[in-house]
């Protein structure tokens, strides 16, 4: 029996803009009614915007942004099979399915028909801009696109392939605790990173480093080729993408990230509690506490998240941030405001309660009948503050210089 998903499309569009941002759904299919726990596989063309969603049987293909979608089953031996990896050859169409259930395959004609490669264990796909294909299946194999009988065990693991700059590419192994480079587009590879621990997620960054995770130890930059020792810069994280234009997108738990506008030079906190309040009653995105594998893709600056119930969420990217509510009678000033100053709070009814959260969401002071905030107490950086005043709430954004 065929096992449907409700496939969704939030829009989550933060920003420091005039205009209080809201979270919208498109419509669902009614046979996509079914909730279940899985890691998909997901895949944007890039050419067109076509959406690909491994399910626990197949793959769902939308056309329209997620307005109407398509089933087609991933059969491998005859069995339906799970997909959670996806990989699209952006020059030819040709569309690599993996699951670690069993099976690796390709079809050319959107799941119509599969040609299957292997019944075992697969995962991590990668196709390079050479049409060089890479996937897991008990090891790290390389072929050239389409030709599987010609392949090479490059004798490593690698859960993810990721490409770096200037034709490196870095293999993550969670089960080895491991993290491997590649200086000649993935023919040898050399462990850049042994840890104590499983490594989550590499991606180059700002002047020729790199940023990686490790669970339990946390994120670190460093070297694109490690010739020097990782330092750290943060707490872990469980996977991370780029969009063109630099903007980075780190995610630590359903409701919680680290984000950079500047391909990874300098990273804003996490928004913590305050993110349940910004979701506004839709719900928080579903993730594996292990980690994510291919969840995340991006097209036109858009960052997309396929979460494991099968909704998709949206971040665009460069305008993460709060909402100002400037068409609220509270006002607040000067703000930007400089360090030891006063924040006045204007309303039509005076200020219950002020509360001031650091950008993870944690409180950082309360007031209460008052219509100034003090400052000499906080730290130069960004706050969010939330007032109360009358039958009105507003979360706005503080800055103190």
């Amino acid at each position: 029996m065929k096992h449907f998903y409700i496939i969704l499309l939030f829009t989550v569009c933060y920003s420091f803009s005039a205009n209080a941002q809201t979270i919208d759904t498109l419509q669902t299919r009614a046979e996509y009614q079914q909730f279940a726990f899985h890691e998909p596989g997901f895949e944007i063309d890039q050419n067109n915007g076509t959406l690909y969603y491994g399910g626990t049987t197949g793959i769902y293909i939308s056309s329209d942004h997620g307005d109407s979608w398509s089933f087609k089953p991933f059969l491998v031996g005859g069995n339906e099979r799970a997909i959670h990896h996806l990989e699209l050859n952006q020059n030819s169409g040709r569309l690599y399915a993996a699951s670690t259930d069993g099976g690796i395959g390709y079809t050319d004609d959107m799941g119509d028909t599969w040609e299957i490669l292997n019944t075992s264990s697969a995962k991590g796909l990668y196709i390079d801009d050479d049409n060089i294909c890479y996937a897991n299946v008990g090891a790290l194999f390389r072929w050239e696109d389409g030709d599987w009988g010609n392949r090479v065990n490059l004798l490593i693991q690698a859960d993810k392939v990721t490409p770096g700059d200037g034709g490196y590419l870095y293999a993550v192994s969670e089960n080895q605790d491991k993290i491997y480079f590649s200086s000649d587009n993935g023919i040898s590879w050399e462990v850049g990173v042994d840890a104590d621990d499983e490594a989550k997620f590499i991606l180059p960054k700002a002047n020729n480093e790199v940023i990686y995770s490790i669970w339990g130890d946390g994120l670190f930059t460093a070297p694109y080729d490690f010739s020097s020792e990782g330092t750290s810069i943060g707490g872990t994280v469980l996977d991370g993408i780029k969009t063109e234009d630099g903007f980075m997108w780190m995610i630590i738990n359903n409701n919680q990230w680290i984000f950079s506008e500047d391909n990874g030079e300098n990273l804003n906190s996490t928004y913590g509690a305050i993110t349940t309040e910004l979701l506004n009653g839709v719900d928080e995105p579903s993730i594996d506490a292990d980690g994510i594998r291919d969840q995340l893709d991006t097209y036109e600056g858009v960052i997309y998240l396929a979460e494991t119930k099968g909704r998709i969420y949206t971040v665009q990217s460069g305008t993460v941030g709060i909402p100002e509510q400037n068409h609220s009678d509270i006002k607040t000033y000067p703000n930007p405001i400089h360090q030891g100053g006063n924040l006045k709070i204007s309303s039509k009814y005076p200020p219950e309660k002020i509360s001031v959260y650091d950008l993870s969401g944690k409180l950082i002071t309360s007031l209460f009948n008052s219509t100034i905030l003090p400052t000499e107490q906080l730290n130069l950086g960004v706050y969010i503050i939330q007032i109360q005043a009358g039958s009105e709430l507003i979360t706005t954004k503080l800055v103190v210089d």
